[in-house]
């Protein structure tokens, strides 16, 4: 299994969830591979949806992100159900 944080330079978000996630992907044996996404062509040929993005596999995290295309180098926040 491979878990991806997608995130770009200066988020604060990311360094707060990095720790989180490292001892997540750890206990479930994957690989963490976090990339930095540097320019607004690359958010929107990634599909970023914003900092920080985490994939398992490839897939989105959030069930309803294969629906937005508001893909851009901006914060995002995940809410709980």
């Amino acid at each position: 299994m491979i878990v991806e944080i997608l995130y770009f330079d200066g988020c604060p978000s990311y360094q707060r969830l990095l720790p989180t996630l490292r001892r997540h992907a750890e206990r479930a044996g994957a690989e963490l591979r976090p990339r930095r996404v540097e320019s607004a062509e690359e958010a929107e040929r990634e599909r970023f949806l914003g900092s920080p993005t985490v994939r398992v596999d490839g897939r989105d995290i959030d069930p309803g992100a294969s629906e937005r295309t508001d893909y851009g180098l901006k914060c995002r926040l995940y809410r709980p159900p």
